[in-house]
């Protein structure tokens, strides 16, 4: 869902249409990737979750945004990494 990318603190612009051509250009001309966070859970090293949405996550909080989909996916990645 990009309409939640709106939610970004401090009201950064989004041109949903840019985002989506950028998607769809990485799933076309870059072929089987693994992301690095998924190269740690599979090797057993822990995952930089904290570290690059934990700190979104508190930006949006003292900005007085909520990040309800980001938070999830947090929760998710630690669950994952246990």
């Amino acid at each position: 869902r990009l309409d939640a990318v709106e939610s970004v603190p401090c009201c950064v612009p989004v041109d949903h249409a840019r985002v989506m051509a950028a998607i769809e250009h990485g799933f076309a001309h870059h072929g089987p990737h693994r992301p690095s966070m998924l190269h740690d859970v599979l090797a057993g090293r822990p995952t930089e979750i904290d570290a690059i949405a934990g700190e979104i996550i508190r930006i949006g909080a003292s900005c007085g945004k909520s990040t309800p989909i980001l938070e999830t996916m947090t929760r998710l990645v630690r669950m994952i990494a246990r």
